[in-house]
């Protein structure tokens, strides 16, 4: 079957609207309990319990994130429903500026929180780590929202770079559960957790359809890759500099706004 064939047939199985919505619903609720488990102790928590103490732009950060995983899955109710013209005004016009927000304000909230805590001691190995963890994350959403924009037309692949682009964001809540377990047990934990939204919706593709889609297996490859970040760059030479020089010159620009 040539690429062209196959995209069509993906076209008309991915256009079935069964029982699509349900799964992107419940993936989405899948990835908000991730979400809220991992910032249960440093947000949540604290914040039913009345004891937060957090800057206003933390509050934003998660009000902006939680829209995007309620406006993930209503895409694709809007696509199921055969309502292509709204869900694609709704994507041209407000989806893809608020993905630009939300990596501005990742951007942002990445420095206001990781460099007041370095001390005193101003030592490269404090920061070099998250600061590597946040801006990866930021980084591979920025490419897996570009190539979901770039196949807008083309749904059976755009959507998979939007499955694929919100759950590169799973990293960072599921980082503080696996810091609760440590190493090297906690490694494994990040691994399964931050990629099991892809998990199950390859799963999906698996039972839909007979077989996954590419863009699975791609996407798969380059969170993966972007996890193992930690091992070859965390500590490196190249990055500590880049670290010192991102906190000594970035973060003064950033705080004058904040």
């Amino acid at each position: 079957m040539d690429t062209q064939t196959s995209e069509r047939v993906d076209s008309i199985r991915d256009s079935q609207p069964i029982v699509d919505s349900y799964f992107y619903i419940g993936l989405a609720l899948f990835m908000i309990v991730i979400a809220i488990i991992g910032f249960w102790n440093n947000y949540f928590g604290p914040f039913f319990f009345g004891s937060l103490d957090a800057h206003w732009l933390i509050h934003v950060h998660v009000v902006v994130f939680g829209a995007w995983l309620v406006l993930f899955p209503g895409q694709a109710i809007l696509a199921s429903k055969d309502e292509i013209n709204f869900h694609q005004q709704i994507g041209s016009y407000f989806g893809i500026l608020w993905g630009i927000l939300l990596l501005i304000l990742g951007f942002i909230v990445t420095f206001a929180v990781i460099a007041p805590g370095i001390g005193e001691e101003h030592e490269v190995k404090n920061y070099a780590v998250p600061l590597i963890a946040s801006l990866g994350d930021l980084l591979a959403f920025a490419i897996l929202l570009a190539a979901a924009i770039l196949y807008r037309k083309k749904p059976a692949i755009h959507k998979r770079f939007m499955v694929l682009a919100t759950a590169s964001l799973m990293e960072a809540p599921v980082a503080r559960i696996a810091r609760e377990v440590g190493m090297p047990e906690g490694f494994l934990v990040l691994v399964l957790v931050s990629l099991s939204p892809v998990f199950i919706a390859m799963g999906y593709d698996r039972w839909k359809q007979g077989r996954i889609h590419k863009i699975y297996w791609i996407g798969l490859g380059f969170l993966f890759f972007k996890l193992t970040r930690f091992i070859w760059a965390a500590e490196s030479d190249w990055w500590l500099a880049s670290s010192e020089w991102l906190i000594e010159n970035i973060y003064p620009i950033i705080n004058s706004i904040i």
